[in-house]
């Protein structure tokens, strides 16, 4: 992008309000977020600074309601099924591992999106409180931060709705049967069952409950209908993420990690 046109550069923002009205107020918001996390912490749960100032080796695990709910909902995927009942049925089997290994997957990919995300921002900010800083490049760089920025919060908010889908139709006690039976008619390999040979499969499942009724690890039920307003609200619930991602990859994501390592080799 050409910035040498102040013009240019403000039809641009007028092109493109996401990018520049709502990206800035966004990071900066995020950024005060994150900087204000540990002291939260310490303030909820009582941590005393000065011996960990002195190297106290000691660590204490706090984790977010937002990431706790992740590792639950990865641990009941691992754990749910078809009933005791219905355990030799090779066919129904194949597709709950199949779905369970894909659910893994994005949940996986999720984390890489909060990272990505908010990684983004966090340089954002250490850029802007740099004292050396060449106006045209930070002008520039600033512009190409902002893209990688909306780029990111997108993907992050589309594999959050692929993996709630897949949670809801295919595990979620609270998800209404009648929609599960609509949607879990669309995968191709119900293609040729009948209704009610797809409901008798249905039937044969173990459906669990989730943190939370409507999106599994993420409270869908509180997020707001404006478009915008829904932006913000992941954006908030991948900042109560971010800072616990190496203790949720290490407890819940730990070997799926290692197995999509592999198989990128």
């Amino acid at each position: 992008m050409n910035l040498e046109s102040p013009l240019k550069f403000f039809r641009d923002q007028f092109k493109n309000p996401d990018l520049y009205e709502g990206g800035r107020p966004e990071a900066a918001e995020i950024g005060r977020m994150l900087a204000d996390d540990q002291q939260l912490k310490e303030e909820e749960y009582g941590l005393d600074k000065e011996s960990a100032a002195a190297g106290d080796e000691k660590k204490i695990e706090i984790l977010s309601p937002n990431s706790k709910a992740f590792i639950k909902t990865v641990d009941i995927i691992r754990s749910s099924g078809l009933k005791p009942e219905f355990a030799d049925d090779a066919a129904e089997n194949k597709v709950i591992e199949e779905r369970k290994e894909a659910i893994l997957n994005m949940l996986r990919r999720i984390l890489e999106d909060v990272r990505n995300y908010l990684s983004g921002i966090s340089y954002q900010l250490m850029q802007q409180k740099s004292e050396e800083v060449d106006q045209e490049k930070f002008l520039s760089d600033t512009v190409n931060a902002e893209t990688d920025r909306k780029r990111y919060h997108n993907k992050l908010i589309s594999d959050i709705k692929i993996a709630a889908r897949l949670i809801n139709v295919t595990f979620n006690a609270d998800f209404p049967d009648d929609l599960r039976l609509q949607e879990e008619a669309k995968f191709p390999v119900r293609e040729k069952m009948s209704r009610e040979e797809l409901g008798r499969k249905l039937a044969e499942r173990e459906y669990q409950k989730f943190p939370y009724a409507a999106g599994g690890f993420i409270d869908f039920q509180s997020m707001p209908r404006d478009e915008y307003a829904q932006r913000k609200y992941i954006a908030c619930w991948a900042m109560g993420v971010y800072s616990d991602l190496s203790v949720i990859e290490e407890k819940s994501l730990k070997q799926d990690f290692r197995q999509s390592d592999k198989e990128a080799a």
